[in-house]
């Protein structure tokens, strides 16, 4: 098998957009969601004064984890390389059936 390396770089470049095209496709969606949840939100100003309490009564100890970590990183570049190994295969094929 000859490697050919124009398809090579060609994968990896259409394996980087479809994981950009990906990420912004969440990132936007969570937008969207946040800005119909804000839009949709009528807050019950007659029953917000019906307590002067607005302080919590317990605490809590911890750390927020964030949902973008080390597994995240590692599975984005694990797909970005399977993408672009399945394109660079399927192109791969296609042009020696022609």
């Amino acid at each position: 098998m000859i490697f050919n390396k124009s398809l090579a770089i060609e994968s990896l470049i259409i394996s980087f957009l479809v994981l950009v095209v990906g990420v912004i496709w969440q990132v936007g969606q969570r937008i969207i969601q946040g800005y119909a949840a804000t839009k949709k939100f009528v807050p019950d100003i007659v029953k917000s004064y019906e307590t002067t309490d607005y302080l919590q009564h317990k605490v809590s100890f911890g750390y927020i984890q964030s949902s973008f970590g080390w597994r995240t990183l590692l599975f984005m570049i694990a797909g970005f390389f399977a993408i672009a190994l399945i394109y660079y295969m399927v192109r791969l094929l296609t042009s020696r059936m022609l």
